[in-house]
């Protein structure tokens, strides 16, 4: 495998201390920045299979009937937390879920509506982000993790607008910043392109922060995820690309072509902030979860896109793509594969799905992914897959976002609409806002 001669280069230091995450741990830092936004909430935690009955009286005068062209019982969605979201001018803004309270939070140029990063052919065998969110805002409502104009991953500032790079210059990033819960970790991928006449990724390198923007590691290849609690991140396991090879380039129907790499991910470790690495998941592991669904598949071109930690840091979602298959889906062959991996015990299964798109893991375990043919599905920990909703694809969504204690689930598109993750007949929905960054409790909750 090629050294890396730039790994070891220190990015510039973060903004400030105290980064967060979308994950459940969000509560304190938002009851600072939000306190007076919601008058009352309900009192006590919803969990799922407790679906709170409908408020009493919510036909009375004066109740609240929801935001304009809100449909279903908004009523339920009082103190189920504060969407994040951002819009058109690149403002930030707080809106409890049942839309009856609403705060613009502050002015972030890189936050407007501009053409977003590009993504070369080359960055995008590297790492995909598992949902379509261009920036995600900390607890604080001010931290702003980002991919910039350029192309590089950033963390910005809602209070003075100001935008600061976490790669070396000349480098880019194919995902925003990835955070633990508390801020005090903090993970960036980056990567250079060459190759003639194909790009391809010549250099693959990966920094990991605390808190205050010091460097705790400098590792080689991608890093995908950090733990919820700080005490990890899952990144490339470079043996396992000696094991597999490089990736061969090629010239495709459908595709732009790319080079030739040895730096693309054929398998994933865990890097521990006490020290040490620890498997999670070898290249004999993906030919086989992927020959599941294409039996014929040629290793050579199996690699993973993305990876993903659940709360708990348990288990792990991946993403793993034929970068040697056609791009047509009216051939039926399975081009990529969704599997979901036991971080402690080591094994993988594969998700039974056509063509996956987003998908997020809930806190309370379970998961959730969209798929080509317009769904959206909800695999319960405990019990058999069930639909959320069809024909979504005509909705634009582009996210699917848990609510901070996983009772409902929020297909974010052109429209918001708000599932019970315990009683997916249970909707709610309303015109977007904004387009989707976090949703975090409510105060006191």
């Amino acid at each position: 495998m090629k050294v890396l001669r730039r790994a070891d280069r220190d990015p510039e230091p973060l903004v400030e201390a105290g980064q967060g995450r979308r994950r459940a741990a969000l509560a304190v830092t938002v009851v600072a920045v939000v306190a007076g936004l919601v008058a009352g909430g309900v009192a006590g935690a919803r969990v799922v299979g407790r679906r709170p009955p409908a408020a009493k009286g919510a036909a009375a005068a004066g109740a609240w009937a929801g935001p304009k062209g809100a449909a279903g019982p908004i009523d339920q969605l009082k103190g189920a937390g504060v969407l994040l979201f951002t819009d058109a001018q690149g403002r930030a803004h707080a809106q409890t879920a049942d839309g009856r309270d609403h705060r613009v939070l502050g002015q972030l140029g890189e936050l407007a509506n501009r053409p977003a990063p590009d993504v070369d052919v080359a960055g995008s065998w590297l790492a995909a982000p598992p949902d379509g969110r261009a920036a995600e805002l900390g607890p604080d409502a001010d931290q702003v993790y980002l991919r910039t104009t350029d192309g590089a991953a950033a963390v910005g500032r809602l209070a003075d607008g100001s935008v600061r790079r976490l790669v070396p210059a000349g480098w880019r990033s194919p995902l925003p910043p990835r955070h633990s819960a508390d801020g005090k970790l903090l993970g960036v991928c980056g990567y250079r392109v060459g190759g003639d006449p194909a790009p391809a990724v010549t250099e693959a390198a990966s920094w990991v922060l605390d808190g205050s923007g010091a460097k705790l590691a400098a590792l080689p290849g991608c890093l995908y995820d950090v733990a919820a609690d700080g005490g990890s991140a899952l990144v490339a396991d470079p043996a396992q690309g000696r094991l597999a090879g490089p990736v061969p380039g090629g010239q495709f129907l459908r595709r732009l072509p790319m080079g030739r790499s040895d730096q693309l991910t054929r398998g994933l470790r865990l890097w521990r902030r006490d020290g040490g690495f620890r498997p999670v998941l070898g290249f004999d592991d993906v030919v086989r979860l992927f020959r599941t669904v294409q039996p014929g598949a040629d290793p050579r071109g199996l690699v993973i896109v993305t990876a993903v930690l659940g709360p708990d840091g348990r288990q792990a979602v991946v993403r793993i793509a034929d970068a040697l298959a056609g791009d047509d889906p009216r051939t039926g062959a399975e081009a990529e594969l969704l599997a979901l991996v036991d971080v402690e015990r080591g094994r993988a299964e594969p998700i039974p799905e056509h063509l996956p798109a987003w998908f997020s893991l809930l806190p309370t375990g379970g998961l959730v992914w969209t798929g080509g043919a317009g769904t959206a599905t909800y695999l319960p920990p405990d019990r058999p897959p069930q639909l959320l909703r069809a024909g979504i694809a005509n909705d634009g969504v582009y996210a699917v976002v848990p609510s901070p204690d996983g009772a409902w689930l929020l297909l974010a598109g052109a429209s918001w609409r708000f599932v019970r993750a315990d009683d997916p007949s249970v909707q709610v929905s309303y015109p977007a806002p904004g387009r989707v960054a976090t949703w975090g409790p409510e105060p006191g909750r």
